[in-house]
Parts: structure tokens; C-alpha cells; sequence
């Protein structure tokens, strides 16, 4: 089916954001805007979203008519548009997504969802390594490794993208700067994740992040703002936070009993916490490649502290949760020998990555 689209009014354009308007139908794949709202199985021109604001909630209120014929494909019969409707759209394209993946997985088998970090396209620009190359490679790597896994879920989200860092200060301010915007995007995407994972028919559930997109994991799986929407009750949850581009403090170590579930994260944990750090990730560390000088370093523009362990930031806050709770799994891996790469695969091909596979497989390194 073909939709053409025509543009009813002109709106605000913004610059940087990643979108997915026109991304393939039907697979096993979330793709998620600024605000959190997922995109339909729907074409929709991304200069048309660009536009708008880059964001569906203004693509639908500058255009109601393509917003009746996007419900109408949900079963939806509206109207009109409004924002009470534009929640029922978006419940409803979130429920199809958990019935899609649960209808490939009548066995119950374990699920794994993946999420990228900041500067991530969704096609390849100036060189850099784009998402979906991200996922395969990740994916082929832990099937290697012999990962338990009956689906692969790739998150897609607005982590922004900009070029590129440079010796420049000036032009690296902006990509500093758009690196903030970045972090604001990752926490609604994050909480409406829950509704897609929440619903996954399964008892282990395997998410693993890479860099900013652990901000997505953590506001998905603790609810530091108390919103309401339920946390994940799986009874087993592997967390696999690779080079987290957080500090310890915003959601992990002060938030860490904070949830929306009827699970007892005190007494009967259903989340296990891997944490892979290095010392010398100079995109953490937030200084320059060559001598690892120059730079904001990792407290401005966003609090990068934990995946770079700096004073010790990753080990206190396992010290401090050890200390705080009676039976949660809280486990650090130490890949300072990786060096100053940052990206997924420089850390994915460590032969220490196999000790974290076995670790969200539950089998012992020792």
C-alpha cells in the first residue's frame, strides 16, 4: 500500500534529530521520536518531519488528516486529531509491536533489546558507523558467544547526530551542546519503553545499551520521576550497560529501589546489573584522542562519569548498593584494556566480552 502525503501547513525546523518516517514496515524494530512517541507502519517523508519540529506530535497537529488515515490503519476511527487521541494512537501502535513479538515467540524464549547511544544515524554519514550496522555486528557477536536469545529487539530512537569532532573547540561545543539535547530525548524514550517491554511474553529479558543509550535503559527500568506507567516484572532482567555515557548518581545509585512493580527489589531482585567500564574511553572521558588533554572532561555537558570509572565512580556505586540491598546482582567489568575506543565493536570483540555473555546467560566465569 502507498500513501502519498501532502503537506497542509509549514512548521518549525529543527536540525540534528535522527528520524525514522520512512522505516521498513513490520519488523521486529521500535523506532521512537524526541517525545517518545513511536512512528506508525506508516510512510512519512522525513522532510516532512524535519518541517514540523521533528517530532510526530507536530507532524500530526499541523497535518489531522494524514492523523485519521494513520489511525484508521491501527483500527482506530477518529475524526479528528487531538492529544487524547494521539495517546490512544500511540498505546495502540506499542501493543502491536508486543503482539508482533510475541507471536514469534510462543515458546516464552528469552528476549534481548538493543539500544544505541548518541550520533548514531540511521544511515551511514561521513564514515560513521550507522545503527543498524551497530545491531548486526552486536548481534552476529553474541550469537558467537553463544548468547540465549529468541528474538533481537533494535531500539531506534533520537540520539541525535552531528559532525564531527574535531581539534576545533568551537565545533565541538555544538556537538557538546547537541549531546545535552540528546540526554533530554533519552528519558521519555526510555519510559515509554516500558509499555513495549512490560508486555514481552517472556521470563528473561536481556537489554543491552551501548554509550547515552544506557539513559534510556535506566529511565526504562527505575522511576526516578514517578510517572506512571509499570517498570519491568520479568522475573529475570540482564542489564548490560556498555561504556555508560551516565553518572552513577542520577538513576542507579540513589534511585536503585525506585520502581513501578510489585516486585520486592529489596528482598527478590528480578534485575542483574552488568556494568562494562574503561578508564581510557576518551568519548567518556571527554577529551581529546591524541594526548587526552584538551577537553571539557567527563562532568560537563552531561555527566559521563560511570563508564569512564572516574574517582572510582562505577566501583563506589557497587560498594554503595551492595551496601543498601539485601540480594541484587550488581557486577562491573573492567575493559580499561580496549584503550580509547569508544565504539560498540571496539568493546563487543574483546575477548572479555564472552565473560559478560556468560554472565546475562548465568553461567560462571570462575
Amino acid at each position: 500500500m502507498i500513501f502519498v502525503l501532502v503537506m497542509e501547513s509549514p512548521c518549525y525546523s529543527q536540525d540534528g534529530h535522527v528520524l525514522y518516517g520512512d522505516h521498513p514496515h513490520g519488523d521486529m524494530s521500535i523506532y521512537i521520536d524526541a517525545n517518545g512517541f513511536p512512528y506508525p507502519d506508516y510512510f512519512i517523508s522525513n522532510d516532512f518531519l524535519k518541517s514540523c519540529g521533528s517530532t510526530l506530535l507536530n507532524w500530526y497537529t499541523a497535518n489531522p488528516g494524514e492523523f485519521v488515515n494513520v489511525a484508521e490503519l491501527y483500527d482506530l476511527h477518529f475524526d479528528k486529531f487531538s492529544e487524547e487521541y494521539v495517546d490512544s494512537l500511540n498505546n495502540t501502535i506499542y501493543k502491536s509491536l508486543v503482539n508482533r513479538v510475541n507471536e514469534s515467540n510462543v515458546k516464552r524464549e528469552p528476549v534481548t533489546a538493543m539500544v544505541h547511544g548518541y550520533r548514531k544515524a540511521f544511515t551511514s554519514f561521513n564514515h560513521d558507523r550507522c545503527s543498524p550496522a551497530e545491531y548486526d555486528g552486536l548481534r552476529e557477536i553474541l550469537i558467537k558467544n553463544g548468547h540465549r536469545s529468541a528474538v533481537y529487539l533494535e531500539v531506534y530512537w533520537d540520539g541525535m547526530y552531528g559532525c564531527c569532532f574535531s581539534a576545533s573547540a568551537k565545533k565541538n561545543r555544538t556537538l557538546f551542546e547537541m549531546f545535552l539535547e540528546a540526554q533530554e530525548n533519552a528519558i521519555p524514550t526510555g519510559q515509554q519503553l516500558r509499555k513495549i517491554l512490560n508486555g514481552l511474553e517472556t521470563d528473561t529479558l536481556h537489554l543491552i545499551s551501548h554509550s547515552l543509550g544506557a539513559k534510556v535503559l535506566t529511565h526504562c527500568l527505575w522511576d526516578p520521576l514517578n510517572i506512571d506507567i509499570p517498570t519491568p516484572e520479568q522475573s529475570c532482567v540482564n542489564i548490560c550497560l556498555i561504556a555508560p555515557a551516565i553518572s552513577a548518581e542520577e538513576v542507579l545509585r540513589d534511585h536503585f529501589n525506585q520502581r513501578n512493580t510489585s516486585f520486592d527489589s529489596f528482598w527478590n531482585d528480578n534485575y542483574r546489573v552488568m556494568i562494562i567500564y574503561n578508564e581510557k574511553d576518551f568519548v567518556l572521558r571527554k577529551k581529546d584522542f591524541a594526548i587526552g588533554l584538551f577537553g571539557p572532561g567527563p562532568y560537563k555537558y552531561g555527566d559521563t562519569s560511570l563508564g569512564c570509572n572516574k574517582r572510582k565512580s562505577a566501583e563506589n556505586c557497587r560498594l554503595y548498593i551492595s551496601k543498601t540491598t539485601a540480594k541484587s546482582s550488581f557486577q562491573l567489568f573492567d575493559f580499561t584494556e580496549t584503550g580509547k575506543c569508544h565504539h560498540l565493536y571496539c568493546y563487543c570483540r574483546n575477548p572479555l566480552f564472552r565473560q559478560v555473555v556468560n554472565a546475562m546467560n548465568g553461567v560462571s566465569n570462575y
